[in-house]
């Protein structure tokens, strides 16, 4: 029961430091500047092209805007949330689906020659020189 009559006894009083606290607390430091607009990234066709990208036997039309893109009357701030509703799949790169990776759009990727298993095949051994016709093979 102490600290209840002391708290009570000096409920709405200053604290004894307060005087000195009071004008460091006061000081108010240069607000920061506005944020600055984000670069636009350079992937990015110019605002007004129209974006068309081919997908299961429909064309679809995206205009690229100054700051988002539209399709189909609604605006959308990312290429990957856009390529997401058309696509219905939860995570996608918008950039790799609409083809804006700065690369060749159809420049064919070497195929590497896969493996059936998870090991390599083992190579055939021809049967030992001094081996008969009717010895077994290993």
């Amino acid at each position: 029961m102490k600290h209840a009559k002391k708290q009570t006894k000096n409920a709405g009083k200053p604290s004894k430091g307060a005087p000195r606290k009071a004008p460091k607390l006061a000081v108010v430091k240069d607000a920061p500047a506005a944020p600055s607009a984000k670069p636009r990234d350079p992937r990015l066709p110019a605002a007004g092209t129209t974006l068309v990208r081919p997908y299961k036997g429909k064309d679809y039309r995206v205009t690229v805007l100054d700051d988002g893109f539209r399709y189909d009357g609604r605006e959308f701030r990312s290429l990957s949330k856009l390529a997401s509703e058309i696509t219905g799949q939860a995570s996608i790169n918008g950039f790799l689906w609409w083809k804006l990776t700065g690369g060749p759009a159809d420049a064919p990727k070497p195929k590497t020659p896969k493996s059936k298993g998870k090991y390599p095949t083992p190579t055939e051994t021809a049967p030992a020189a001094d081996a008969g016709p009717d010895a077994p093979s290993v």
